[in-house]
């Protein structure tokens, strides 16, 4: 059985295996309400065993923490959550290089609004919205190429056979919506996803995916849904019914009220893995911790709601409120930091495979 339809069959499976799951015509709804608490989630309950990594920039501390992660064989790439760039380290945690090429030069950037990973190629790619470019690097750092992009995005992912996956989750006027596939030159070949209503003009900047060997796991936070989607279709599609959404007529302002997002929620993070789809949510004007754990367990149909993910299988603790997928079997979360060392540390969390 290929990879495509082993993925295929397990989000069929999750969308049969909730309990919570309605389906109404051709949608799928999972619901969620954050007031629905349970004391706590422990790493025993789907941890096998736990590893860690020391990310060793010297004492210069130059990785402040990460936003977001990829492994690739035996590299580890990572985008810092400030300004520094993208690292790239080995499998022990030995720096390699940091990609930092802030400017206007024709090998640099402005920002790094989004970026990716060309596994095929073992390139960076770095997309700047301020020149419209996306610049490709090696992983020891060397400048590939820069190409321009007409249209206005927020994300992307490389596929293979040298194609692009683009996502645009707001409206925008004379240019693409939604998800679709382009070439190396960035020219689009194909609308994938093209549902966003003319009206829609609010968005949560970032977007959110998965990437497999096959496609990506792909979650709209504007309309709370999940795609599977590959460089030829968008699989199949979930509605999540978040009890704490955003009303539809606030998201359709490009500057609402914050009054009006109080108590409200997005999804700020997630991870499909074998057994449990993993998500983090956000909630706007909270108090105190704004974040909620979601598992929706695939196997025993069950879908928990904490404030707490607790480490009881070994002494070291985490506050961060992001698991980093990794694959299918292995996520990773940031240690907090410790004082005498300025160097960042990796959880990897294996997950149990029954």
């Amino acid at each position: 059985m290929n990879i495509y339809i082993k993925n295929l069959f397990a989000l069929v499976f999750l969308i049969a295996s909730i309990s919570c799951i309605n389906q109404q015509s051709d949608k799928l709804t999972v619901t969620i309400d954050l007031n629905r608490n349970s004391k706590q989630m422990l790493y025993s309950a789907f941890v096998d065993s736990l590893s860690y990594l020391s990310l060793n920039t010297g004492d210069s501390c130059l990785l402040s923490g990460v936003e977001k992660i990829y492994v690739d064989d035996d590299k580890l790439i990572i985008k810092d959550m400030m300004k520094g760039g993208i690292f790239i380290f080995d499998l022990n945690g030995l720096f390699i290089k940091q990609i930092n090429y802030y400017g206007s030069g024709p090998n640099e950037f402005v920002n790094i609004d989004a970026f990716a990973i060309d596994p095929q190629l073992d390139q960076v790619c770095i997309y700047d919205g301020a020149s419209r470019r996306i610049n490709r690097y090696t992983y020891d750092g060397s400048f590939v190429k820069s190409t321009r992009i007409e249209n206005v995005i927020r994300d992307f992912a490389v596929m293979p056979d040298d194609v692009t996956l683009f996502m645009m989750p707001s409206f925008r006027q004379g240019m693409p919506s939604g998800v679709w596939t382009a070439d190396s030159e960035n020219n689009m070949i194909k609308q994938l996803l093209d549902d966003v209503p003319v009206e829609d003009q609010f968005e949560f900047l970032s977007t959110n995916y998965n990437q497999t060997d096959e496609g990506i796991y792909y979650y709209d936070r504007n309309w709370d849904k999940m795609s599977f989607i590959t460089k030829n279709k968008a699989v199949l599609n979930v509605q999540f019914d978040l009890k704490q959404r955003l009303p539809q007529d606030v998201r359709r302002s490009d500057n609402p009220d914050p009054s009006l997002l109080k108590e409200k929620a997005m999804m700020a993070n997630f991870s499909v893995t074998a057994h449990y789809v993993i998500l983090t949510y956000f909630t706007f004007g909270a108090d105190s911790n704004p974040f909620h754990w979601v598992f929706v367990n695939k196997d025993d149909n069950s879908v928990i709601v904490t404030k707490f993910l607790n480490n009881d299988m070994d002494a070291e603790l985490s506050t961060q409120n992001y698991l980093f997928y990794v694959n299918e079997t292995t996520l990773c979360r940031m240690l907090d930091s410790q004082e005498e060392d300025c160097n960042l540390r990796l959880q990897f969390l294996h997950l149990k495979n029954n």
